[in-house]
């Protein structure tokens, strides 16, 4: 009997614990969605029960929350030019793929399902175009163009590094 008194205290602890820990992660990434100024960070903080695809060009998700770069930009002096063909389908939850200049601001390329293209004047500078979430299940297909001298990398994570990309070009 005294036993059973004592796992029990032992397992509430536990279970406050693990709790506790979980908890603050996913209030922050739940709290970036509306918030630019999270969003422009470098930093990404996200959970995602399911992320596949070949970024830049199709991808999809499931039980997303939070910010993640797919594609990191970076414009040369003198400035440059970016367009985004998408196609966005959201079947649970609020998604959106956002343009981010790194610390400065976030313009949204899409919200919601939605199709269409959106064009972009760069200023130089690092940017990310990043997917944002809160319980969210989407699937996204662009096509990106961008003018001459904007270089493009796939963000790599713990296991592998950052993997350059080549955008088509914008039509003279």
């Amino acid at each position: 009997m005294t036993k059973k008194l004592l796992a029990l205290p032992v397992i509430a602890a536990l279970c406050l614990a693990l709790a506790g820990c979980g908890g603050l992660a996913n209030s922050t990434q739940a709290a970036a969605y509306p918030d630019d100024k999270l969003i422009a960070q470098r930093g990404d903080t996200y959970t995602a029960v399911q992320w596949t695809g070949n970024p830049p060009d199709e991808m999809s998700v499931g039980e997303f929350t939070g910010t993640k770069a797919w594609l990191r930009l970076s414009v040369p002096e003198g400035g440059g030019e970016l367009a985004i063909d998408y196609d966005q389908a959201v079947t649970a939850g609020d998604f959106k793929t956002v343009l981010a200049k790194y610390d400065e601001r976030v313009e949204v390329v899409c919200e919601g399902t939605d199709a269409g293209a959106r064009t972009f004047a760069l200023e130089p500078g690092d940017y990310a175009v990043k997917a944002v979430g809160l319980k969210a299940a989407a699937r996204l297909a662009t096509q990106i163009r961008a003018s001459e001298g904007v270089t493009a990398m796939l963000p790599g994570d713990a296991l592998d590094g950052d993997e350059p990309v080549t955008l088509e070009p914008l039509a003279a």
